[in-house]
Order: structure tokens, then sequence, then C-alpha cells
């Protein structure tokens, strides 16, 4: 598959992965769109979002507002099957702290962001937990779902 990298400043580089396997939990999703956002764009010209951030972020790809279709199950999965069409939540948390439980994994302690922490969707494809998927209307085409994952989300957590 083709992944898009920030490998330094000013510098994007379209490099050839492996289509990642989804483990326990997690579904492969094929991405169908992925907005580029303003934080980006604060990677692309060198200005670090998080603070973990350093030269690991070089080699993961960017992309944390995205849509696409479930294409493979890790084992367990019952939330999600194959060919659903979803948005992508970016938030990555422990799953066993309070926070996490009642559902507000934004403050979780451990809260990681997708396209920082592990890659992300600027890819043919990627791998994110079940609980990430949020199943995307008929209705609405991708480009809809994957602005919808920034401003919807973005908005309700503030």
């Amino acid at each position: 598959m083709l992944a898009a990298k920030i490998p330094k400043t000013n510098t994007i580089k379209v490099v050839e992965e492996e289509i990642p396997v989804p483990k326990k939990g997690e579904v492969l999703i094929k991405m169908k769109a992925s907005a580029l956002c303003r934080s980006d764009l604060h990677r692309y010209h060198g200005v670090a979002i998080f603070d973990e951030e350093d030269e690991k972020s070089a080699n993961i790809t960017p992309g944390h507002e995205p849509c696409g279709i479930v294409e493979e199950l890790g084992e367990g999965v019952t939330k999600v099957k194959k060919g659903d069409r979803v948005a992508i939540y970016l938030g990555l948390g422990c799953g066993t702290c309070p926070e996490c439980l009642h559902g507000d994994v934004m403050l979780c302690k451990d809260f990681a962001c997708i396209g920082f922490a592990v890659n992300g969707a600027h890819a043919d494809y990627m791998v994110i937990p079940e609980d990430n998927c949020l199943l995307l209307p008929e209705s609405m085409d991708f480009i809809t779902g994957a602005l919808a994952t920034d401003v919807g989300g973005t908005l309700y957590t503030a």
C-alpha cells in the first residue's frame, strides 16, 4: 500500500508499506477520504502538536480525520462488519480508566491521537480499534464524513 510520511520539515514522501493486519479488537479500514488538518500542516512546517513528538513521528503516517470501508476484522470484533462504511474517531485511550469507561477517551491520562502516536489515515489502509468506528449513514458521502469527524468531534469535546 502507499502511505504519506512527513520525514522532515517541509517534506512529504510517499512510501510503499505492507498492509497492516488487525489484531484482537481492531479493524482494517480501506481509506476513502482523509481530511488534511491544520495540525498536519503544523507538522509539515516543523511545529510540534503533542509533547511526545520527536524523530519517531517521521515514521508515523499522519491523518486523523478519515472515512473508509471496513475491509477485515480482527479477532473478537462485534460492533462493525466487513463492508460497513465508517468514519473514524481520532482518540485512543487506555480503555480501562474511569474516563475511558465513561466514554470520555479524550480525558484519559494516556490519550493518544491517530496520525501522531500511531499510523493515521493518509494511506491506502489503516488499522484502528473497533470502538473508534462510527457508522456512516448511506446518505453521507465519504468527504463529508471525514470532515464531520473534526467539525463534530472537536466541537463536541470542547
